[in-house]
């Protein structure tokens, strides 16, 4: 088998977004469900993760607030830096984060990784490219 970098997916980053972006299930929330317990907020913070690789350079520590951006969209969260992501990559929780007023859990808390990800369909088989996308990254006020 041969690799092939996917459409904004891993292996397409570039010198302008040279951050691979994606969502992952958060182990304080199902979906938009469970977002409003403190408890669980407490326990496990709902942030952006960044590898420590990444997060250096750029002068990013762990708990500072940072903007993600490519050609959709640009938006501020706070980071987890850990060394538990791979570099080059960043993980937003699924669900976190989103813009319409009828997600009441959801509503304009944390970043939402699907504002990233352009509009495509795989030529292969037909599908919405709706999980990726590619992304930079700089602290908040920089």
């Amino acid at each position: 088998p041969v690799f092939t970098p996917g459409f904004q997916g891993y292996g397409s980053v570039t010198d302008e977004y040279p951050l691979y972006c994606a969502g992952f299930h958060h182990k304080s929330r199902t979906h938009s469900s469970f977002g409003f317990i403190e408890e669980l907020e407490q326990v496990a913070r709902q942030q952006l993760w960044m590898n420590p690789l990444d997060a250096e350079p750029r002068g990013i520590a762990d708990g500072d607030e940072v903007e993600v951006s490519n050609e959709e969209h640009t938006g501020r969260v706070r980071v987890k830096v850990t060394q538990r992501i791979n570099p080059e990559a960043l993980y937003v929780p699924s669900h976190y984060g989103c813009t319409s007023p009828d997600q009441h859990t959801a509503y304009n808390v944390g970043l939402r990784q699907m504002d990233f990800v352009p509009f495509s369909i795989e030529p292969g088989y037909g599908g919405a490219c709706t999980q990726e996308a590619i992304v930079t990254v700089k602290k908040a006020g920089a």
